[in-house]
């Protein structure tokens, strides 16, 4: 099993539209590494290049030591999952399952022995003499990663295999596929654009925007450490809050004035706004959880939450998600979101006293993309 490298891929179509722009990309052996982004990003077409199905335009595709750009899809040791399960409709699960080793010669006994295999490993054992139609969602799909995995590829490739799913089965297939990459060991490259599934089951998450690269790092550094405001805003459910406001310099102290409050940084954050020689307006990027209400501060135990720097807001909107709720209010022109216990029973029209927990923040410069700390935090 050999890594794959993707050198300065560029996919430029006859029309001149660009849909992959230098894309530079190595994927180790056995990793589950998952494409997202918003429809048109260009991350389907980036795994059809890998694949074979379509023309790399410029730039190199290594599987190993082999320069794959010519090889025929199956010269390349890889299966694919589409989302529309693409199953023969006519035939019966074990002759879905069977078709592909029976038309590459294989021994009868062999093909039985295998189809068996997958069928235990995938939990279709009673539906192997149905039909396609008579098959629930779920199992159609397990039938069409059956098909995949079959022939045992060193790697294989998952075009949104959940979107025809309901959010139940969708669950229950996120579960099943993270225990399969664990029992089958192969390299899994896996495009969605729910990010749900992005962030619980890649190793890596490649986020794309508009062609490019944005970020490539594990669920928990693209969630903690974005490196620009897109990747703060498009991973996290729900989004990060967007506050503007002003850096201000006091004699022994550096904080930001929002609206009519002024809220002091930790020494941390003070020190990173001299390295970055930030000054002026600022864009402070916030996710729900990084406002603390009162019963929070009690629970967390933060004595560093200062009275004089509450802030009190009006809920406009109140949803509750079982053992926590989400408050939406408006701060400096805003609309934003606050994630805490469903203790808070607070309703729409209600004012709260909140506290920004600043050392969670990111930091970009009003009208810039960067996240000024994104470096910072990497060291």
């Amino acid at each position: 099993m050999a890594e794959i490298v993707l050198k300065n891929v560029n996919k430029v179509y006859e029309n001149g539209f660009h849909a992959v722009n230098n894309v530079n990309l190595t994927i180790s052996p056995q990793e589950f590494i998952i494409f997202v982004g918003p429809s048109g990003c260009g991350k389907s077409t980036t795994l059809r290049m890998i694949a074979g199905l379509e023309e790399i335009s410029s730039g190199e595709l290594w599987m190993g030591d082999v320069l794959a750009n010519f090889l025929e899809p199956r010269e390349r040791e890889l299966a694919m999952v589409f989302q529309n399960y693409a199953l023969y409709p006519n035939m019966t699960v074990y002759k879905n399952l069977a078709f592909s080793l029976e038309i590459r010669g294989e021994k009868k006994e062999e093909v039985k022995k295998r189809v068996k295999a997958v069928a235990n490993l995938l939990g279709l054992e009673e539906v192997l003499d149905r039909r396609p139609k008579d098959l629930s969602g779920g199992q159609r799909q397990r039938v069409a990663i059956g098909n995949a995995i079959i022939r045992n590829p060193d790697i294989l490739l998952m075009d949104e295999p959940l979107s025809n799913l309901d959010a139940k089965l969708r669950g229950q297939m996120r579960v099943e596929l993270a225990a399969l990459h664990k029992k089958l060991n192969n390299t899994i490259i896996y495009v969605t654009h729910d990010q749900t599934e992005a962030m619980t089951l890649g190793t890596r998450i490649v986020v794309m925007d508009h062609g490019e690269i944005q970020q490539v790092d594990t669920p928990k550094q693209l969630y903690d450490n974005p490196i620009n405001r897109f990747v703060a805003g498009f991973i996290g459910s729900p989004a990060m809050n967007f506050i503007d406001g002003k850096i201000r310099f006091g004699k022994n102290d550096v904080y930001f004035k929002m609206d009519r409050y002024n809220v002091s940084c930790t020494p941390m954050i003070a020190a990173w706004i001299k390295e970055a020689g930030c000054v002026g307006d600022v864009t402070v990027g916030l996710r729900p959880e990084g406002f603390i209400d009162s019963c929070r501060k009690e629970k967390m135990q933060r004595t560093d939450l200062k009275d004089e720097e509450k802030i009190t807001v009006k809920v406009t909107h109140r949803e509750l998600l079982g053992n926590e709720v989400l408050l939406y209010f408006e701060f400096c022109d805003k609309t934003c979101i606050m994630k805490t216990t469903a203790e808070n029973r607070a309703q729409a029209g209600d004012c709260i006293s909140i506290w920004l927990d600043i050392d969670q923040i990111c930091l970009f410069e009003k009208g810039k993309d960067k996240n000024l700390f994104y470096y910072n935090r990497c060291k």
